[in-house]
């Protein structure tokens, strides 16, 4: 049993008809506020471009004190370049130190141990000699 033309067309037509009263039902539902051209409204407009084109050359003026470094700013890397070599010197110095020290160390090991020998022939000769 198949549907005829007829029967198909109405069926479409009565879907659209659906859809357009669901359309209909929401935009009753809209609630709009024209916007008056008065002079008010024109100033208030005016006046905010200024301050965003005011704040755009701001982050322009920004942009370019940040890509080019000032006297100031190389007088502190400069500094610091400095340091940077001082903490390093230091740091070759204190390793040089805790190898002189354990050198230091070392050489205090053998003299105990030769002063010791010494110590003992010297007891050994005086008990041959007694």
């Amino acid at each position: 049993m198949s549907e005829t033309s007829d029967e198909r067309t109405l069926l479409t037509h009565n879907r659209s008809a659906q859809e357009t009263m669901n359309l209909l039902k929401l935009m009753s539902k809209i609630n709009s506020f024209p916007v008056e051209n008065n002079g008010l409204t024109q100033g208030i407009m005016v006046k905010y471009r200024s301050v965003i084109a005011t704040l755009l050359d701001r982050v322009e003026e920004v942009k370019v004190a940040k890509s080019a470094p000032s006297a100031t700013d190389e007088a502190l890397l400069e500094r610091l370049k400095d340091l940077e070599r001082t903490l390093l010197e230091a740091n070759i110095e204190a390793a040089t130190a805790k190898e002189d020290g354990s050198k230091v160390y070392k050489m205090l090991e053998v003299f105990k141990g030769k002063y010791g020998k010494l110590v003992q022939m010297k007891a050994d000769q005086a008990r041959e000699v007694s």
